[in-house]
């Protein structure tokens, strides 16, 4: 891929007898934006420092815009590879300006200035304040500044909203990956919270054990997990034991459709809000507790089985614990074939 910003092709690193990377491909074109999210110890912090230049692959390669930087007999410093990397913490030196900081990262020769980058991120007049005058967004948009001053290829991210309240969050996240991509900047954020993996980014990619199992848009990925595991980890999932019989699946919840076909003993993974709890005399679940949740209260059910399962329901609905509930899907469930 010619205008590629990073292309990564059969990654691998170990430490020891610990494989950390196993076999991980990734390309970004410019402006591109990707969320790699995992649980911890899956290999995202290893993957970024390969990418940075702060760890060299066993295996594999990395190019940038073109040029290789890792690859046998290659490893390109991190200051030559046109990447940058914004950590959670310590993004700004405590002892400068908002100016100073911004003005440090600048290249030789480079025809942008700190007056046009710090505009680029709505800090205008703010130039003269040291980091602790600042809010969190406010810090977090001069570390962006700051690293768009290199005039980076590929910006990597780690964890960069986890010190922000959860309203500022959101609109931080927003705000920076607007900029990034109006800069046409490559970036790469790396996160194990899933409001960030889905919010931030129009691509995500899940980790686990070391490898990218599933890539795509975040409502692809939501909507259509490859594994029960990677299911769990973008969100409350409910697992059923079923018999799946082509397009339909019998439960001990009822006739469910599938949006596959399928055979044969399988798992079908419920999201708690494609459920439906209606009160019902004879249901077949009954109401064990209910959590207030603003926009929606979540509904813990049990079977007759001893299953439970997690619904929403609609403010207002008069569901209470010991109450009887009839339970349906809306739409089509996934179903994974057990082996």
């Amino acid at each position: 891929m010619n205008n590629a910003s990073v292309v990564a092709r059969g990654l691998r690193k170990a430490f020891g007898d610990v494989k950390v990377i196993q076999g991980v491909d990734l390309t970004l074109a410019p402006g591109d934006t990707l969320s790699i999210m995992g649980p911890s110890g899956c290999g995202k912090t290893t993957l970024l420092r390969l990418l940075a230049g702060l760890e060299r692959p066993d295996q594999g390669t990395i190019e940038v815009s073109g040029r290789p930087v890792a690859g046998p007999g290659l490893n390109v410093a991190p200051e030559r590879r046109r990447v940058v990397l914004v950590f959670q913490d310590l993004a700004l030196f405590p002892h400068m300006t908002v100016a100073q900081n911004i003005a440090f990262g600048l290249r030789r020769g480079t025809t942008l200035n700190v007056d046009e980058l710090t505009e680029r991120v709505f800090l205008t007049g703010l130039g003269h304040r040291f980091p602790h005058e600042l809010s969190g967004g406010q810090r977090q948009r001069a570390a962006i500044a700051r690293a768009l001053a290199c005039e980076p290829e590929l910006v990597l991210l780690d964890e960069p909203f986890a010190n922000l309240d959860v309203f500022l969050r959101s609109r931080i996240r927003g705000q920076v990956r607007d900029i990034l991509a109006d800069a046409g900047v490559a970036s790469l954020l790396m996160t194990h919270d899933l409001g960030d993996a889905l919010g931030f980014s129009g691509k995500l990619g899940v980790m686990i054990r070391g490898r990218l199992v599933q890539s795509g848009s975040p409502s692809h990925l939501y909507q259509n997990p490859l594994t029960p595991e990677v299911a769990g980890l973008l969100g409350s999932i409910n697992l059923v034991p079923a018999t799946a019989h082509g397009r339909l699946a019998e439960c001990e919840i009822g006739q469910i459709e599938l949006g596959t076909e399928c055979h044969g003993r399988v798992l079908l993974a419920l999201r708690p809000e494609s459920l439906v709890a209606g009160a019902e005399p004879l249901g077949p679940a009954r109401v064990v507790e209910t959590e207030f949740g603003g926009d929606h209260t979540l509904v813990r059910v049990q079977l007759r089985s001893g299953r439970t399962l997690s619904v929403w329901a609609q403010p207002g609905s008069r569901l209470e614990p010991g109450s009887s509930v009839a339970l349906s899907v809306r739409g089509t469930a996934t179903a994974f074939p057990l082996v």
